[in-house]
């Protein structure tokens, strides 16, 4: 079958269309632009759906930036005051700061004033235990020489109250004007080795009348003391035997020889 060809008509109804065509034409058009309508409103929708969401969001950064003013205005506040309150300190605060310049000057003005006094104790110290040291060799040369001119003289321990136990050391001398004694601390009981133990009890002295009684035996008359040791020699021998006596011979030598030179009148002192 051959083509049929194509007149003008045709041709033109063709290119120019017909209602069919045009009908056909308008209702795919409409139908893409409600597609198009139907994007450009779901867009919209979006964007709206964005927008408020954008607005919420908008909306808690405002909020927190309020908030962090406000924060920020009250630590300002509160910066403001507390330099105030600093301001209000510091003159006390300067004046602790002098105080406490001064108390360290002080502070060093006392250590070394302490520093001076326990030098000065150490030296009083050294000087006082050489003092009793020096005392205490005089204590033991008097007892020595009180045991060879016939006295009774030795150590005991006798407690005072308060006083420890290291000075419980005791030297006691029976001077013809009554009994002394002098404690010693037991680091210079070496001084007194070789004395006799003293058996009698403390006969109640305190130190004025011990230093009387030393100063009294100074003026004491030798004749009455030298006396008195014959009476007790004379005592002794009625009462001894023949061996006794002889024992003590040597004893009555020496005493012989204090009683010459108690009785030889002292000489005066040339002027």
């Amino acid at each position: 079958m051959s083509e049929t060809p194509r007149t003008d008509a045709k041709e033109k109804e063709t290119e120019y269309g017909s209602d069919e065509a045009h009908a056909h034409y308008g209702w795919k058009f409409a139908r893409a632009l409600e597609r198009e309508l139907a994007t450009v409103t779901r867009e919209r929708d979006e964007a709206r759906q964005a927008f408020a969401s954008f607005d919420a969001l908008f909306r808690g950064v405002r909020q927190m930036r309020d908030e962090a003013m406000k924060e920020r205005d009250d630590i300002i506040a509160e910066r403001d005051a507390l330099r105030a309150e600093l301001e209000a300190l510091q003159p006390g605060i300067d004046h602790l700061r002098e105080t406490c310049e001064s108390l360290e000057l002080e502070r060093d003005d006392i250590i070394a004033e302490r520093d001076a006094l326990r030098a000065e104790v150490e030296r009083l110290t050294s000087a006082k235990d050489g003092a009793y040291e020096e005392r205490n060799r005089c204590v033991a040369l008097i007892a020595r020489m009180a045991l060879s001119l016939g006295c009774r003289a030795g150590l005991a321990r006798t407690a005072i109250e308060g006083w420890s136990e290291d000075w419980h050391g005791c030297v006691y001398i029976d001077l013809p004007t009554g009994q002394v004694s002098w404690h010693y601390h037991d680091s210079h009981g070496h001084l007194f080795e070789g004395l006799p133990k003293y058996a009698a009890p403390w006969d109640g002295h305190d130190t004025p009348e011990k230093y009387r009684r030393v100063g009294d035996a100074r003026e004491f008359p030798r004749t009455a003391w030298v006396e008195n040791q014959f009476r007790q020699i004379n005592d002794w021998c009625c009462y001894a035997t023949e061996e006794d006596i002889a024992a003590r011979l040597m004893a009555l030598q020496q005493i012989g020889v204090l009683a010459r030179a108690a009785l030889t009148p002292a000489e005066e002192p040339k002027t």
